[in-house]
């Protein structure tokens, strides 16, 4: 019987190929046919006896209703058996079969034309070679993929609409995920989606929607004599990236077209050049003159270990540096620039754009190095009426030590004179969420020791600033006012540094020579989970203090993967204040934030010993206000946290430095 069944089953799959078996995925119709039981048990005989049907999915680059449309549109009769009529009637071999396989793009890059159905050529070998759709490029969706680059007959398209998708893999230079997912209002859980996101650009009918941040219908239509009801999704296509003629024309206010082709350094290619800077030049040419590459990664190191979307510097500047205050030319001081003229705010708002748009039409100075009349000078010595035009006419040197802190100053970008003052400094270095701002306020009490604060967060430094004496023209002023402002009557100052911030502050000055050798404070947290967890939660509400109840009520979903990027994060902050401390060659006293949760006071006194040399006696009895905060939700997080992630929690723990480490001395 089992040897009748075989033979049965053999002949069955033979009779299949022969009515376009290729177009038949077993595994595709099983999933498509759930609730039949004897499709899931029979799949092979269910799929020849019933796959012909109008509306039964064989296949997932073959959707019969999509088809049947496609022909109307295209004038053809609306076929009865949809697979049938493809595989055998040549006059349907031009329609789409599927969204994501454009028939007209894939032919027209074969030579000589196909003597078969196009789908089956692609599924046969064509997918080794050439691209189903504008919008899907194999070799940049093996970037997300690398492991297909050896699975020679594996569909890389088949790939993603299976798996790819849920992934919210990137599939073409020009088609960022992300991106998309945000303009769309798609919610990604955990970094996954439960949405092909590039179906749902192909079929969106949204007007105003871009599926790349450095792709801007808006702006580009204002260069194409188009109609403005035109779909994004057409734009990008047909008016761009098919139409080679267009590619001078720029693609967004910050990727200048003209200027990017203007440079011959990087690769030559026969691609548009928004999808080559993004493919290969990225490194190499600057998309805009008021955006220098190397400056920008220069200053932004973070880059180098991205991939694909995540590595590219503008691409970083228009979603996310800017708003980390990074500046992209050495002309344009962005985080100066926000405090002057923007009011410092954090919004949504590109201090760059702005003053590309609006600013400069103000006179507004792109830095402060520029007096006030800069126009009228640039105009008569350079003979340029815009901060471009200047910048693309003459190219800048940049200066090698300059970065968020330096661009807070005036003058010359350095001036290294030294005023020590004979005052008794320490510094507290710290990670987020391990307790530093209820530290800082326990000392503050103490008055003895002074008031240690974040004097080096470039967003805090212009308000320190308001309260000197007299102007600080440049980083050296800067710390010596501040130690001679907020020293404390027995001599002593204090302040706080992030690992961010002594990573800036150690390229401009030498440490140890500003603050004449000082005593090293190490702030962390036992429970690194734990702590990622707060610092997940406190990022996503905005309610960090118990000081601050506007944002006390917000609420958030569980994020694994956001949990699991702080705790890496917070590992890595470690590291480098390990190495910066191994460096200096002098004690230091760590002070845990689970100690100071058991006893604040006593955690204090250790502290107040360990700089002054002796006890100091007095206390405060008051509440403090900056006392971190937490709920039920911290530990539940922490716990799913723990459970769903257990080696890498473990791998984790185990790289931490200090985590051993009790007292005053070198980390383990």
């Amino acid at each position: 019987m089992k040897r009748i069944y075989r033979a049965l089953k053999t002949g069955l799959a033979t009779l299949l190929l022969r009515r376009g078996g290729r177009l038949i995925d077993l595994e595709w119709y099983r999933e498509q046919n759930l609730q039949n039981s004897y499709c899931q048990r029979f799949a092979l005989v269910h799929a020849l006896l019933f796959s012909h049907r109008a509306t039964a999915r064989s296949h997932p680059l073959f959707c019969p209703e999509y088809f049947v449309e496609q022909c109307e549109k295209a004038g053809l009769a609306a076929p009865k058996n949809p697979l049938k009529t493809y595989l055998r009637d040549r006059c349907y071999w031009h329609v789409d079969t599927h969204p994501l396989f454009d028939t007209h793009f894939y032919t027209n890059q074969i030579s000589p034309p196909l003597e078969m159905p196009p789908l089956l050529h692609f599924l046969d070998e064509g997918h080794l070679q050439f691209d189903p759709h504008p919008l899907f490029q194999r070799t940049w969706y093996l970037i997300s993929y690398p492991g297909l680059k050896k699975m020679q007959r594996h569909c890389a398209l088949l790939h993603y609409l299976k798996i790819g998708y849920r992934a919210a893999a990137s599939t073409h230079p020009l088609f960022h995920a992300f991106y998309y997912a945000e303009q769309a209002g798609i919610l990604l859980k955990d970094g996954t989606s439960n949405q092909d996101l590039l179906l749902h650009y192909v079929t969106s009918s949204s007007f105003d929607i871009s599926c790349h941040p450095l792709f801007s219908p808006q702006y580009f239509f204002r260069q194409v004599p188009t109609n403005s009801k035109t779909r994004p999704y057409n734009t990008i296509i047909k008016e761009y990236l098919l139409k080679p003629e267009n590619w001078a024309l720029s693609t967004h206010i910050l990727f200048d077209s003209q200027y990017y082709l203007a440079q011959n350094s990087g690769k030559v290619t026969d691609k548009s050049p928004l999808a080559e800077y993004i493919e290969y030049n990225f490194r190499y040419r600057n998309p805009h003159p008021l955006f220098n590459t190397q400056w920008y990664l220069g200053r932004n190191r973070d880059l180098e270990r991205l991939k694909g979307q995540g590595c590219v510097p503008l691409v970083h500047f228009v979603m996310n540096g800017y708003k980390m205050g990074e500046s992209p030319h050495a002309l344009f001081a962005l985080q100066w620039y926000r405090h002057t003229y923007m009011q410092g705010r954090l919004d949504n708002v590109n201090p760059l754009i702005e003053f590309l748009t609006a600013g400069e039409g103000k006179g507004n100075r792109p830095n402060p190095l520029y007096p006030a009349n800069w126009k009228t000078l640039l105009q008569e010595k350079y003979q340029c009426s815009t901060l471009e035009e200047y910048a693309r006419n003459n190219p800048t040197g940049l200066p090698s030590r300059r970065n968020r802190i330096s661009d807070i100053f005036a003058t010359k970008y350095l001036n290294s004179d030294i005023n020590i003052q004979d005052i008794k400094n320490y510094i507290i270095l710290f990670t987020p969420r391990s307790g530093s701002s209820w530290l800082t306020e326990l000392i503050s009490d103490r008055k003895t020791l002074g008031r240690p604060s974040e004097w080096f967060n470039p967003d805090l430094m212009q308000s320190a600033m308001n309260g000197f004496y007299r102007k600080s023209e440049n980083i050296y002023e800067y710390c010596s006012a501040l130690q001679d402002r907020h020293k404390s009557a027995e001599g002593f100052f204090g302040a706080e540094l992030t690992a961010k911030h002594l990573s800036l502050l150690i390229e401009l000055v030498n440490i140890n020579a500003v603050f004449n050798n000082p005593i090293y404070i190490l702030q962390l947290r036992q429970n690194i989970i734990s702590q990622a967890v707060s610092l997940f939660l406190a990022t996503e509400t905005g309610f960090f203090h118990a000081s601050n109840t506007i944002n006390s009520n917000n609420t958030v979903e569980y994020n694994g993967l956001k949990i699991q990027n702080w705790a890496k994060k917070l590992l890595q902050q470690e590291k480098f204040l390990c190495q910066f401390l191994n460096r200096q060659e002098t004690p230091y006293l760590i002070s845990w934030y689970e100690d100071l949760q058991k006893s604040p006071e006593e955690v204090v006194d250790r502290i107040a010993e360990y700089i002054t040399g002796t006890r100091i006696a007095e206390r405060s009895g008051k509440p403090h206000v900056n006392a971190k905060v937490g709920s039920g939700v911290n530990l539940t997080f922490e716990a799913r946290f723990r459970e769903e992630q257990p080696s890498l929690v473990a791998e984790i723990e185990a790289a931490r430095p200090f985590l051993h480490s009790i007292d005053a001395g070198k980390p383990d």
